[in-house]
């Protein structure tokens, strides 16, 4: 019997050199969620919210006025009034003020008091305006909107760590299969070289060396195929590849991935358990709830305005403010009251502002329906599939060992002399294609696991948010 030398080389390798560097999933997303300039975005929009708080927050700052009237003509003093005032509008609706008038001249109004007066006063809406004004409403909704950037900012990491996850998976399984396929080509090459000293020794057939060249070829159009789609993949990734300086960079030969084989764990949700954490935790149904929130403040606002006005206004008057402190019982009929009504005869105005504000707070309730059912139907449908895919992954797991059971089989029937090259090659053939089946099949598994997290909006948990205070 002829000894048939030939190389037949089975291996799953993953070459690696002391410069190269692993680019792991979890250090993806850090890096994803830390320096990408889509989330740089979303913080400033939650800087600007805060700014928002503070501006509404302005209408509550304490103000000082000072106002100053003289009038002189031919040289005679008709009037000087002055009147310096420090007031403070109160978040619950009092106003309170202390100031000074002083009055001078030959023909003062008979309404001052000729002199130096001092006052304490205060201003206090009885009806509208009591319980929430334009002020304090503006304030209440500056703060949910900051809780709605915030939102915002989760619903944008979410989005951005599923596309990010989609190009890594799609980066980390084609370079396996191209590190696969250039084992494969670098053995291509020798089997060839040595069918074709066989073939000069006159142990193997023309054919034979038309057999390994053919499948020499068949491979380097696989291995350069596979290249072209990892270079492709690279160039996708670094879409998200931004450095600590906030700079983008393209993966280089010695920036390898991680083994998600290996790496990825595979939890079993339940879908009951997903739909409910999707209705508590997923950024899409909290941005209604607030929605409705901003609403409903708006709704108490407009509220306001089918109530009558009535305004009470009080100052308690001194000649000096050594008189506030003085003991002297009751008010010593020193100072000045007033009582403004007001009464819309038909209220058409706050009936029709509260029924559009009530309109409002319908359609958002309903939004907030239609929302909750689309984020429970694609939790549904995404973990259908990806149950299933498990399934198809343990099938196409099974399916490459048999292939390659068939294949090492092929091979010890050829080194006894049962088989031929072309029988080799074409279980080779079939193995190979059982293997970017396998990877194609692991890719969409990989990419259903985190789509299933994404629709419920629990994907950032895999990262840590460094929340603005």
């Amino acid at each position: 019997m002829r000894v048939k030398h030939i190389v037949l080389l089975l291996p799953f390798l993953w070459f690696s050199a002391s410069a190269q560097e692993v680019l792991s999933v979890q250090e993806f997303l850090d890096q994803l969620a830390k320096n990408h300039p889509v989330m740089a975005q979303a913080d400033a929009r939650v800087g600007q919210s805060e700014a928002d708080i503070r501006y509404a927050k302005g209408a509550f700052d304490p103000n000082f006025t000072f106002d100053n009237q003289v009038k002189t003509l031919d040289g005679k003093n008709y009037f000087r009034y002055e009147t310096p005032e420090l007031s403070w509008q109160s978040p619950f609706g009092l106003k309170l003020k202390a100031g000074q008038e002083y009055s001078a001249g030959s023909y003062i109004n008979p309404e001052k008091t000729k002199g130096q007066l001092q006052y304490l006063g205060m201003e206090l809406p009885l009806l509208q305006g009591l319980l929430t004004d334009y002020k304090r409403t503006a304030l209440k909704q500056a703060k949910i909107y900051k809780q709605q950037s915030e939102t915002d900012r989760q619903s944008i990491l979410n989005d951005l760590m599923f596309s990010g996850l989609q190009a890594y998976n799609n980066w980390a399984l084609t370079h396996k299969l191209l590190n696969i396929l250039e084992t494969y080509r670098a053995n291509s090459y020798e089997r060839q070289r040595l069918v074709k000293m066989g073939f000069e020794n006159g142990y193997y057939a023309a054919a034979d060396t038309i057999e390994a060249l053919s499948q020499r070829q068949n491979i380097d159009l696989l291995y350069s195929q596979t290249n072209l789609d990892f270079q492709k993949a690279s160039f996708a990734l670094a879409q998200f590849l931004w450095d600590e300086e906030q700079t983008p960079y393209i993966p280089d030969e010695n920036l390898l991935p991680e083994n998600l084989q290996t790496a990825t764990v595979l939890p079993e949700y339940e879908i009951y358990e997903l739909i409910e954490l999707a209705k508590n935790n997923h950024p899409d149904i909290r941005a209604y709830t607030l929605k409705t929130a901003y609403y409903e403040a708006y709704r108490k606002l407009q509220f306001q305005k089918i109530l009558p006005t009535a305004n009470l206004k009080f100052n308690y008057l001194s000649p000096n403010y050594a008189g506030f402190v003085a003991t002297n019982p009751g008010l010593q009929n020193n100072y000045k009251l007033g009582f403004t009504v007001r009464i819309p005869l038909l209220f058409r105005e706050g009936r029709g502002a509260l029924e559009k504000a009530q309109l409002k707070l319908t359609e958002t309730d309903w939004a907030t329906k239609q929302k909750i059912w689309e984020v429970e139907t694609k939790v549904r449908n995404y973990h259908n599939a990806y149950e299933q895919l498990k399934g198809q992954s343990r099938m196409a797991q099974d399916m490459q060992e048999n292939y390659r059971a068939l294949l090492n089989n092929e091979v010890f029937k050829f080194k006894q002399g049962e088989s031929s090259l072309f029988y080799v090659n074409t279980r080779e053939n079939k193995w190979l294609d059982s293997q970017q089946k396998l990877l194609q099949t692991q890719l969409k598994l990989f990419n259903a696991l985190y789509q299933q997290e994404w629709a419920a909006g629990i994907l950032l948990n895999r990262v840590t948010l460094n929340q603005t205070p």
